[in-house]
């Protein structure tokens, strides 16, 4: 998985996790308010008929009138607790009605002059919130079913999840936008550091990015320019050196500590009788005769041409030979 694909799974984790903790508590709280604004429109409501009640010479008739006009249950209560009036009841069913004095809004309502309560009604079987208002020794009241109030705040809900659904699309393109932005001097430095290592010397990033990703920019430029000019001191010293050994009328020969054959100067190889290129035979095993330890260090063996007297010429001059 590359960089940007893992800046954008987390980004896209972090606002998934976020949309959805704010959709859900967007959701709560909007139950809330909206229960606790339906609860002051009914107490408005119930003020109204309240009002309107004491001009009312048939009460049964006009909370049928209130509860078409407001669209909700209207039910008016006498003093005693018997209701007189209610939009969803006939004369002959406001009969079998309860006595409603001990109605928790009721109760609430004639000590305080508005009571509320969210309960099941005996009468209809459905849950319901009730809000009562006292009108004198009377109480009007207004209630809705939850079944309305809970189509109020499915809506609701529904356009909190629209709007959260929409978010999480613009977060994610952002999120997308960002992931390919802080990977793309990354991913440059990543190629410039490659380049250099296979030794293209001349190889620069080419970024203006902010804070620590220009900082290390900077830092990759100066370090392949140091390097470029290292490169070429040693090349240039390399060349010296190859020079002055070629120009030795003494042979020269460049043994490592593993005894290995690593430079041969013309002059050795006149006098090993050697062609330019030295043989892989010989790479190993000219030196094995060597009587001085290498102690993990290279050697330089100066061969003159006395040394072709001798039937093994390297054996004998590598007494003469220095660490090298």
């Amino acid at each position: 998985m590359t960089l940007a694909h893992r800046l954008f799974a987390g980004s896209a984790l972090i606002v998934v996790v976020f949309v959805a903790l704010l959709t859900l508590l967007s959701g709560v709280r909007l139950n809330h308010e909206l229960r606790a604004l339906e609860t002051q429109r009914l107490a408005r409501e119930a003020r109204l008929v309240a009002a309107m009640w004491a001009n009312a010479p048939d009460a049964e008739a006009f909370a049928t009138t209130a509860g078409t006009m407001l669209g909700h249950r209207v039910t008016l209560i006498d003093s005693s607790g018997r209701v007189i009036g209610d939009s969803r009841f006939d004369l002959a069913g406001l009969a079998h009605l309860e006595n409603h004095s001990t109605r928790p809004e009721v109760v609430q309502a004639r000590r305080s002059g508005t009571g509320s309560a969210l309960r099941k009604s005996p009468s209809r079987g459905d849950d319901e919130l009730y809000v009562a208002v006292r009108a004198g020794a009377r109480t009007a009241r207004v209630s809705m079913s939850t079944g309305e109030l809970s189509d109020v705040i499915a809506s609701a809900q529904r356009d909190v999840l629209l709007s959260g659904a929409v978010g999480l699309v613009v977060a994610l393109l952002l999120s997308v936008a960002f992931a390919r932005r802080v990977s793309r001097p990354i991913v440059e430095l990543r190629d410039v550091a490659r380049a250099l290592a296979q030794g293209d010397l001349g190889r620069r990033p080419a970024l203006a990015a902010p804070g620590e990703v220009g900082e290390l920019g900077d830092a990759v430029h100066r370090m392949a320019e140091q390097l470029a000019t290292r490169m070429t001191a040693l090349q240039h010293e390399e060349g010296v050196l190859a020079a002055v050994i070629e120009s030795l009328h003494e042979g020269i020969v460049a043994v490592d500590a593993n005894r290995q054959v690593v430079r041969l100067n013309q002059s050795a190889r006149e006098l090993l009788r050697l062609n330019s290129a030295l043989p892989r035979s010989l790479r190993f095993a000219l030196f094995l005769s060597l009587p001085l330890p290498l102690n993990g260090r290279g050697m330089m063996v100066f061969l003159g041409p006395r040394c072709l007297d001798y039937p093994n010429p390297v054996a004998r001059c590598g007494r003469r030979a220095a660490p090298a």
